[in-house]
């Protein structure tokens, strides 16, 4: 690590536990760890995709409002 002795803590452990800026670190978290899950073993648009399907069930279950799911976009292959 060539001396570098910083050491970078999580967003999640940084992350308040209420609020607006709390709900979008937990998100963004969540996401994260689904994008470290799978990018071995698929593309970055797949990988997208399935974030996307990702999030929208743990905002269902964490009793979070999508107004317009239709604005998270349709990811497809470009192959």
């Amino acid at each position: 690590m060539d001396g570098d002795t910083t050491e970078r803590l999580s967003q999640e452990s940084q992350c308040p536990e209420d609020g607006f800026h709390g709900l979008l670190a937990r998100a963004s978290a969540f996401a994260g760890g689904v994008l470290s899950s799978i990018q071995a073993l698929a593309g970055t648009t797949t990988c997208k995709g399935v974030q996307i399907a990702r999030l929208k069930d743990w905002a269902k279950e964490n009793d979070c409002w999508i107004e317009d799911p239709e604005s998270l976009g349709v990811f497809s292959e470009r192959g």
